[in-house]
């Protein structure tokens, strides 16, 4: 490992590299110069052997508009140009990567907001909104489990509904039987006649949905034809013609 030392140097003589993507707001700056001023010049400047910042230049626009003589440097001469440039990026973007623990952190900005210490909650850097939201999600009651989202005991459910169950719904009714039997459509329909029948086969087609294959039945006798139409067991199609009024429209998707 490459032993690093430190050395002291004014930032003014100091040069932002040519190739640094990475731009400050004035904003920026201003919070950095106040953290300066809170906790002192802790971060070294990472600068080539021509003193081009290769890390820290936000640092060195602080330490410039706070008059500093000198900040702490080390200068890195053991990668290449396109290591350096290479590295520039990674010191910046590596650090985007992370994420808050917003539950730690809220609790670490309210102890920090009320010790009796020579710094603002500011100067870390976070905005009294953004800080003042954190601690109030951090202290609202926690919602209660709802019994309803428990998973069900399937074991314990008693079923509601059954084959050749009728169900009212207003003007509406609901059968729950098999539409291939004529006796669903006599239960559900009685001597009324359908202004429309809207049907969902396939019944017995082979097909695949992505990759998994519908399984097939032998008592649902459709086929599917070489022009492309489908074929209803003739005992679904008996049951669907004798419901429907003569010129009505039976129509269906596959």
């Amino acid at each position: 490992m490459t032993s690093l030392q430190i050395a002291y140097q004014n930032p003014g003589s100091l040069h932002a590299h040519p190739c640094n993507a990475l731009e400050h707001s004035d904003r920026q700056i201003e919070q950095i110069a106040s953290s300066i001023q809170a906790f002192g010049f802790n971060s070294p400047v990472l600068v080539d052997a021509n003193r081009q910042i290769l890390a820290g230049h936000g640092r060195v626009l602080a330490a410039v508009k706070l008059g500093l003589n000198e900040v702490p440097t080390v200068s890195i001469e053991h990668l290449s140009e396109g290591q350096r440039r290479a590295f520039m990026l990674a010191d910046n973007r590596l650090g985007e990567l992370s994420t808050w623990n917003e539950p730690i952190l809220a609790a670490e900005l309210e102890a920090l907001s009320v010790i009796d210490e020579p710094f603002e909650i500011t100067d870390t850097g976070f905005e009294l909104p953004r800080i003042d939201v954190l601690i109030e999600e951090q202290h609202k009651p926690k919602p209660e489990d709802d019994p309803a989202d428990a998973p069900v005991d399937e074991a314990s459910v008693e079923h509601v509904v059954r084959m050749g169950d009728l169900w009212l719904l207003g003007r509406h009714k609901l059968f729950v039987g098999n539409a291939l039997e004529h006796a669903s459509f006599q239960a559900l329909l009685g001597r009324t006649k359908a202004d429309l029948v809207f049907i969902d086969p396939p019944f017995n087609v082979p097909r695949r949905c992505g990759c998994k294959h519908i399984e097939q039945h032998d008592h649902l006798n459709g086929s599917l034809l070489p022009t492309g139409e489908f074929s209803l067991p003739s005992s679904a199609q008996r049951s669907l013609v004798s419901r429907a009024l003569s010129g009505r429209q039976i129509s269906g998707v596959i």
